[in-house]
């Protein structure tokens, strides 16, 4: 079954996070997905549980290696897990290409289902938008487009066995900020783009986008609902440098560092679980 899909990658420090958007004889259909970013390399003769055999893990190749994502990194491998950093640029780091694996393969397996098709029948054809930071944007996007563009096959053990071959169409590289103002300036119907009228004024003058994101903070300046090319900047501070510090502070207080779960709660909460207590 041949089918053209669209895909938007937002590769996150702290998340990476894709919209599925497929037509249909009903119409168009988009579809979210929010992936666990960390990923961790199976050791030789490393026998997965089978309790791991479900769709909360995923254990594919790349490059002749065997990667892990999802629960079994979370339960096994947690304090070896390879996550991004905002130290090096989203283009170049081994995550990426892990993520972008990820998205096709979550992609077949969302298909397989929505479309109630043979997961092994799917012959899909892609059309990719990724976001990249202001800054690694002006530097970057060819480099970006071409990686997206030599990507052509997924390899996947589990949650089920698929070796597919599959094609890129196109590959378009947006710089983040960009993309959040015109979500805010327009909406579209599935055949045309209007503006939303109370954000209206938005649309002529000088707007600054700022973008906090885990672990950088983007800004872009647009003027008359047009990029100002020279104002994209990004600054390698972010929501993990509150983790970071609060981290820090809780064990120099209470003498043991929180996972990341509990760690999400003291970043939100501002409140910290130790078993059947809470700390403030």
């Amino acid at each position: 079954m041949k089918t053209k899909v669209g895909v938007l990658i937002d590769l996150g420090n702290s998340e990476t996070r894709a919209y599925v958007v497929v037509n249909t004889t009903s119409g168009r259909n988009v579809y979210p997905l929010t992936l666990s970013n960390r990923f961790v390399e199976i050791p030789k003769g490393y026998t997965m549980p089978k309790e791991y055999y479900n769709d909360k893990s995923t254990l594919f190749v790349h490059n002749n290696c065997l990667y892990a994502n999802g629960v079994i990194v979370k339960r096994e491998f947690e304090t070896i897990a390879v996550r991004p950093t905002a130290q090096k640029e989203k283009t170049i780091q081994l995550t990426t290409d892990l993520s972008l694996n990820l998205v096709f393969i979550q992609t077949y397996l969302l298909l397989s289902k929505e479309l109630n098709v043979n997961i092994n029948e799917l012959d899909i054809v892609f059309d990719v938008q990724v976001l990249l930071p202001p800054s690694e944007h002006i530097r970057m996007a060819d480099k970006m487009k071409e990686k997206i563009e030599n990507f052509n096959h997924v390899d996947v053990l589990v949650p089920c066995r698929l070796a597919k071959s599959f094609t890129v169409n196109s590959v378009e590289v947006l710089p983040e900020g960009v993309v959040a103002f015109m979500a805010v300036s327009y909406r579209g119907n599935g055949t045309e783009i209007e503006e939303i009228p109370e954000n209206k004024d938005y649309l002529s003058g000088d707007v600054l986008v700022v973008d906090i994101g885990a672990g950088t903070t983007d800004f872009v300046r647009i003027k008359d609902s047009e990029l100002v090319i020279n104002s994209k900047e990004t600054f390698a501070k972010g929501g993990n440098n509150i983790e970071s510090i609060c981290k820090r502070l809780i064990r120099d207080k209470f003498g043991f560092t929180p996972n990341d779960d509990d760690m999400l709660k003291v970043v939100s909460t501002g409140v910290l679980p130790e078993g059947f207590e809470e700390h403030d």
